[in-house]
């Protein structure tokens, strides 16, 4: 995050966002835990998510939206989550979550799950600073590409757990089962820039006119 934004940081929206969409470039992000993965992993999580606000005012109202592709245009054929409308009292900082979200990290599609997304608005509304990602991953998620991962060490989550343990990092419940093979995901530092376009809702189970397949 440059000076500028910094000074930014904190200071009361001067705009109404309502209607803004705004891309979060995982690929900026600072990985926090799990420790020492951010080395191995570098740019690899190179997703975006769209953070659409349906409504700004004494609430706020969050739509959530993957791109197609490498574009920042919404994948109108992925269902997007559409968020209750929460209170706004804190503004410009906002939260959102916990949700399971879809991403692609190593050109795998995994689902961060319980997520959480905190941060700040630009007083602009141009942006946002300050961005932390929380949540989990199952390794489960991941047996299909954990061999060449490792060059053929481990072949099953059980066994990744055993591997990163040497690293000093532990898998721990997952959300969904209990089950102690997830890895605690906690990203800051993450940038997001407006987009300047507007999210649809995309039900589950309904076509969008826009989805091309």
């Amino acid at each position: 995050t440059d000076a500028g934004s910094d000074a930014d940081t904190g200071t009361p929206l001067a705009t109404d966002i309502t209607g803004e969409t705004y891309a979060v470039d995982l690929s900026t992000a600072t990985w926090e835990e799990p420790a020492g993965i951010g080395a191995f992993l570098g740019g690899t999580l190179d997703a975006k998510i769209l953070i659409g606000v349906e409504d700004a005012s004494e609430t706020i109202d969050f739509l959530l939206a993957i791109p197609d592709g490498d574009s920042l245009d919404q994948d109108y054929c992925i269902p997007t989550i559409d968020f209750e409308p929460i209170s706004f009292a804190s503004s410009p900082f906002f939260e959102i979550g916990p949700v399971d979200l879809p991403i692609n990290l190593l050109s795998y599609s995994l689902t961060i799950y319980g997520m959480n997304i905190g941060g700040t608005f630009q007083a602009d509304g141009s942006g946002m600073n300050n961005i932390s990602i929380s949540g989990a991953l199952d390794l489960r998620d991941l047996e299909d590409a954990l061999g060449g991962l490792s060059g053929g060490v481990v072949s099953n989550a059980e066994g990744a757990c055993d591997l990163i343990e040497i690293l000093g990092v532990s898998c721990t419940s997952c959300p969904s089962d209990d089950e102690e093979l997830c890895l605690s995901v906690s990203l800051t530092d993450v940038e997001a820039t407006a987009t300047g376009t507007e999210l649809e809702v995309v039900e589950e189970g309904v076509v969008h006119p826009e989805c091309e397949e």
